[in-house]
């Protein structure tokens, strides 16, 4: 609504009031709202002056202030985010026109020594004109004035100076939330003065002595509560006699101690350390300050005595990682307190009676009304400091304000949560997602394997097996982790003792192919026998080859009669093609030097090492017989991840000094600090993690073999759920009927024919040979196709037009004048007259200005950072065949001149005076400065440093010109010059296309001038169509493959 008479003003004035009553609850968007018609009614307010009564004004004055204390409180309660703390920026403005019409107002309605005094629930208003030889000082809010402060207004040619002081029970909030520096709980006050001829503020900064502010604390919530220390929860040491507490604090705070003793006769000896913690035992004295507390040095603080030490801010610069300890020991006798010498140190003891202690640090800050930001340079805080107050001295005037916290620092979860948005934490967000999916995809792989091992634990008894036999033997098979190691074929073995033997039995059968004998498998089977075998000596085992190959570790029988346990060791294939080309293998009894032969035990160590001993390398190749499941393992890895992470939290950003000892590993460094928080991590999360896997293993122990198998051979002969006879039966004879073409049932007899058994190879044989060509066919064709897209999608014909452009644009076709350089003062009239005028457009085709000054003269494509002019020399030699003569060599690696001169040259200074610009370019600078590389000329190859003069796009053409010409005066290319580079960097827009652009003359020790032009064009990102998406795939592709050849080779 407009406003156009004062009781409108008064209406809008009652009814923002009524809606701040609760101002915490009012919405951020209503708050801004309110904030900005307060400006807008300061500015009515003005207007309404010249013709209401002075009462009037007044009270309008009071309902804008009353609503606007409201606005900052509810400003105040806010949370930290970001587009709610810029909005509140916006109560800065209204307070800077709040000021300003009301100041105004004053100037317009006061007369010399009067004043307007403004009082609110939370915002006072002080208003007075004086004259400058003169002000009244006990109007001031909360603030002493310095005794010549008055001198600062005698450079005014006015007699007339406003004063404008505010007091606010809460704190603007700044650019910075006014948690972090603890601005909650204190108010802030304001004192200005305003020349009222010009109507400007004084700008009173860099006084010799200070404004002394007194800021309240807002104190609405108990916020200093005092910490009881007893023996059980301090920091305790055998031999050091101080108990000791510590904390950090900010280098430009003052700490005040307060220590309220259960015994008020007790004495006490308090020290400080700075950096560490203090220490006081027969032999070591090691603090920075100590104090004697006495009983008579008690104060009365809310009717209890405590005692009352301050650390002002010089003390605690002295220390340089913030950390202070305090030391408090109790004196054996208290009429020993007063003795100031360190005699006082030796009649201490180690504390027997409890105390409360509380720590506190205060800060002063200043609002920067530009920024935003709460600011502290230029302001220091002072000595007199109480739990309602901190004093703040101020060498120039603004809006001031104070932070307490207390020490140590508590976690402030309400700060903590309000803070806790995914924008301000979005990378420990995206981190613990990440971890999460991963975790989650992982647990899901995990839990199918797990069900896959149960099926592969599972004891199977042979199909062959008659259930009249009694004698029970367990058969225990390991097929290797190998690629394609598992097998589908029809496995049968033969078992010879020296009491008998079991022939043609069969190990797996269709019913179980998808379990048993697969890779990295261990598999358990039952045969039963009619009588014993007594000791085995040989196991002659062999399969069908009827569904592949298969690797054969080893097998374990264990005799149930009598308890043995026989190895068989084979670690070789059975197949057809690998190896010795061999389906079956003889394997006799391992004796215990077999056992122990190196390979062995090696294979079985790493393995059993890999698959159990490691945490993470177990979740892939666990055992199948392990009952720490794959799911358990992934949850102990990822535990103690995260515990390893927590505790890396407690050490971040502690050591933020440069250590130049560290050693670097190219981008990698470690230094003596990360190998110790490493060691202190490690044995921080070594034993959560230790107990949590321990009880993981603990948890599921696998019960005796001999139970399990006796409970499945009970429940065999009870309900035969195990094992279909009839359907084994079955399954014999048609699984007899390959084995039978082979096979005999005498461990003598192998194949009937090896007529057939060759046969069987040589066309395996050509069957692996066959699919080997068709996949590499296959292969190739799939490469050369990626080849032929890689290729292909790098040749555009934007690019050849581009580069063409660039070539006739600077005029470097074989018809100009760039080929027509025969000497070095060619080049200087080369690079004045023709280059020079095309790298900077000052003017369009019609002469008219223009400010492109980062555009070629074409007005299409723009200059990427500055021309290099770029040159490398050689070392001065004499002639071997002349004497007292110079000769010029060839350049090279070797004879390449690095050494600094001075212009023209010449080693020593003269009495000319050059630009830096000149003088640097008789400077070498490395290829490592200028991030250059070698480049291959016609002649030669050219390394990347050399002495340069860079052409500055923002100057004047003419300007530069006049540089080469002096630079040729300066003899800069000479009889050492061997190559001149120039180079500079092109980005067309409307082609989406970079060039990197190079020219070099290369000058011959013959005499002759060599010119060569590079132009390179190329586009940083092309994917944007379906077939640039291709490609890029494609490009992905071809790299990798190319870093795996490489590697390989």
């Amino acid at each position: 609504m407009s406003i156009d008479v004062f009781p409108d003003l008064k209406m809008v004035s009652f009814i923002f009031s009524l809606i701040n009553q609760n101002s915490s609850e009012v919405e951020i968007n209503s708050l801004s709202k309110i904030n900005t018609k307060l400006s807008d009614l300061s500015e009515n307010l003005l207007d309404f002056s010249k013709t209401i009564k002075f009462d009037q004004i007044v009270q309008g004055m009071e309902k804008i202030c009353d609503n606007y204390g409201f606005v900052i409180k509810g400003f105040s309660n806010l949370g930290n985010k970001s587009e709610d703390v810029e909005r509140a920026k916006g109560s800065i403005n209204t307070f800077e026109n709040l000021l300003n019409n009301f100041g105004i107002i004053a100037s317009n309605q006061l007369k010399i020594n009067d004043e307007i005094q403004i009082k609110t629930n939370s915002f006072d208003l002080n208003l007075e004109r004086f004259t400058k030889g003169q002000i009244n000082k006990t109007n001031a809010l909360l603030v002493d004035y310095p005794d010549n402060f008055l001198d600062i207004f005698n450079k005014s040619n006015n007699e007339t100076i406003l004063k404008k002081a505010v007091f606010s029970k809460y704190t603007l909030i700044g650019a910075i939330d006014n948690e972090i520096l603890n601005l909650q709980n204190s108010s802030q006050l304001t004192l200005s003065f305003v020349d009222e001829f010009k109507q400007q503020e004084f700008r009173i900064e860099n006084l010799t002595e200070p404004f002394v502010f007194k800021i309240p604390r807002n104190l609405s919530e108990k916020i200093f509560d005092f910490i009881n220390v007893t023996n059980y929860n301090s920091s305790y040491d055998v031999d050091n006699r101080f108990l000791t507490l510590s904390f950090s604090t900010n280098n430009k705070s003052i700490i005040s101690f307060y220590l309220k003793p259960k015994n008020i006769s007790m004495a006490y000896l308090i020290a400080v350390k700075f950096g560490s913690k203090p220490i006081l035992t027969d032999k070591t004295h090691d603090f920075d300050y100590f104090y004697s507390l006495c009983p008579d040095n008690l104060k009365q603080l809310e009717n209890e005595s405590v005692y009352f030490i301050q650390l002002n801010q010089s003390m605690i610069n002295y220390t340089d990682n913030n950390l202070i300890g305090i030391g408090i020991s109790e004196l054996t006798n208290k009429s020993l307190c007063h003795i100031e010498s360190e005699e006082i140190l030796n009649k201490t003891r180690y504390v027997t009676c409890d105390f409360n202690v509380l720590f506190f640090e205060s800060n002063c800050y200043y609002l920067n009304r530009f920024t935003g930001e709460w600011l502290s340079d230029g302001l220091v805080v002072g000595e007199n400091i109480n739990l309602n107050c901190t004093e703040c001295l101020a060498y120039h005037l603004t809006d001031i304000t104070a932070g307490v916290s207390i020490l140590p620092a508590k976690i402030d979860f309400n700060y903590v949560f309000k803070s806790s948005s995914f924008e301000k934490n979005s990378t420990i967000y995206i981190t613990l997602i990440v971890i999460g999916s991963i975790y989650i995809i992982l647990f899901v792989w995990t839990r199918i394997m797990d069900r896959k091992d149960n099926l592969k634990t599972k004891i199977y008894f042979l199909n062959d097996n008659i259930d009249d036999h009694n004698n029970l033997y367990e058969i225990i098979v390991f097929t290797g982790n190998r690629k394609s190691a598992g097998c589908k074929s029809n496995v049968f073995f033969d078992l010879y003792g020296n009491l008998g033997q079991e022939n043609n039995r069969q190990l797996n059968s269709s019913l179980n192919k998808n379990y048993v004998l697969q890779r990295g498998s261990i598999n358990t089977f039952i045969m039963k026998t009619k009588n014993t075998l007594g000791d085995l000596n040989f196991l002659r085992i062999w399969h069908d080859n009827s569904g592949g190959d298969w690797y054969l570790k080893h097998v374990i029988i264990n005799d149930f009669s009598n308890g043995n346990t026989f190895f068989f060791i084979c670690n070789k294939w059975l197949s057809l093609t690998k190896e010795d080309e061999q389906i079956q293998r003889l394997l006799p009894l391992a004796g215990d030097e077999q056992k122990k032969e190196l390979i062995y035990l090696l294979q079985k160590e790493v393995k059993n090492k890999l698959s159990d001993g490691h945490l993470w390398f177990s979740i892939f190749a666990k055992s199948s017989l392990n009952s720490f499941k794959r799911t358990e393992r992934l949850t102990c890895c990822f535990v103690l991840m995260l515990l390893g992470a927590m505790a890396n939290i407690l050490y971040y950003e502690q050591d933020t000094t440069v250590n130049t000892s560290e050693l670097k590993f190219g981008p990698f460094s470690l230094s003596a600090s990360q190998i110790v928080i490493g060691i202190m991590t490690n044995l921080i999360t070594f034993p959560p993690s230790f107990l949590l896997v321990h009880l993981f293993r603990l948890s599921k122990a696998r019960k005796p073999r001999s139970d399990v198998l006796k409970k499945m051979i009970k429940k065999s002969k009870e309900d035969k759920e195990l094992i279909d006879l009839k359907h084994c039966d079955n399954q014999n004879k048609i699984n007899s009927n390959f084995s039978n073409k082979y096979t005999d049932m005498n461990l003598s007899s192998t194949f009937t024919k090896d007529d057939d058994l060759q046969n069987i190879r040589q066309r395996l044989k050509k069957d692996n040979k066959a699919k080997a060509a068709l996949i590499e066919i296959i292969l190739y064709f799939m490469f050369a196709c990626i080849s032929f897209i890689v290729c292909y999608s790098k040749i555009d014909v934007k690019s050849f037009i581009y580069k063409s452009m660039v070539l006739n644009f600077f005029q470097l076709n074989d018809q100009s004048s760039f080929y027509k350089i025969q000497k070095p003062n060619d080049v200087y009239t080369w690079i004045s007259n023709e280059f020079l005028p095309k790298i900077q457009s000052n003017s369009y085709y019609n002469n008219q200005k223009t400010n492109l000054y980062n555009y070629i003269r074409d007005h299409n494509s723009i200059l990427i950072g500055n021309v290099i002019l770029r040159q490398l020399r050689i070392k001065t030699e004499k002639c071997t065949q002349i004497n007292d003569r110079t000769c010029f060599r060839d350049y090279s690696i070797f004879n390449e001149e690095k050494s600094n001169f001075k212009p023209n040259w010449i080693f020593n200074y003269t009495n000319e005076s050059y630009t830096s610009i000149i003088e640097e370019s008789f400077m070498y600078k490395h290829s490592s400065d200028m991030e250059s590389y070698p480049y291959l000329g016609l002649y030669t190859t050219y390394m990347g440093g050399g002495y340069v003069y860079e052409i500055n796009q923002k100057k004047n053409i003419d300007y530069v010109q006049k540089d080469i010409l002096f630079l040729n005066k300066l003899n800069w290319i000479n009889g050492n010059t061997r190559a001149l580079f120039i180079e500079f960097s092109l980005f067309n827009p409307n082609v989406n296309y970079f060039s990197y652009n190079t020219i070099l003359f290369e000058f011959l020790s013959t005499g002759h001038i060599l010119k060569s032009i590079n132009i390179n064009p190329f586009s940083l990102y092309n994917y944007e169509t379906g077939f640039s998406i291709l490609a890029l795939i494609c490009d992905i592709f071809y790299v990798l493959v190319g870093k795996i050849i490489s590697m390989i080779l």
